[in-house]
């Protein structure tokens, strides 16, 4: 009996440095979350800014489209877009995926359609940004060193 009673002393003991061990590794979580939501606060942001500057540019747009019959429509995804912005801006990350999970629900075949429009729309403007970054290294090698760096060999037209 006289071992009983010192095991749980012992065990006691582990207890607490497990649980000062937990302290720790708790305020390193506590930071890494608040870390992450400073990240995401600031994604956020700049996405709900983006999304504005589309429905401003697409409301521009519609006004130099003139008395053409898409100008009604173009204003209302703009007007869309501009909610949208502003829900982004305001809500919590948690509300802004629940959103979207339950329009992935009642939608889905909006949700996948725009899902691949946004993913063709990805693709189009990666590219477009690596042939940029290309053209300018290529600029920057060939002036340098007074010859293209391009492996590809292009026609040249004749006159």
């Amino acid at each position: 009996m006289g071992q009983l009673a010192k095991s749980p002393t012992r065990d006691h003991g582990n207890g607490t440095s497990k649980t000062n061990g937990h302290n720790a590794s708790g305020s390193v979580a506590d930071r890494a979350k608040s870390l992450l939501g400073d990240g995401l606060a600031e994604r956020q942001k700049k996405s709900a800014s983006a999304i504005s500057d589309a429905a401003e540019a697409l409301r521009l747009s519609s006004h130099s489209l003139g008395g053409n019959m898409l100008v009604p429509y173009v204003e209302k995804v703009a007007d869309q877009l501009k909610r949208v912005a502003t829900f982004v801006e305001n809500a919590s990350p948690s509300e802004i995926g629940k959103n979207i999970e339950q329009f992935a629900r009642k939608e889905p075949l909006l949700f996948l359609g725009g899902a691949a429009v946004l993913g063709l729309l990805g693709g189009r403007f990666m590219r477009a940004s690596a042939e940029t970054v290309a053209s300018v290294a290529g600029a920057a090698v060939s002036t340098s060193s007074g010859s293209t760096a391009t492996s590809k060999k292009r026609p040249v037209a004749q006159a």
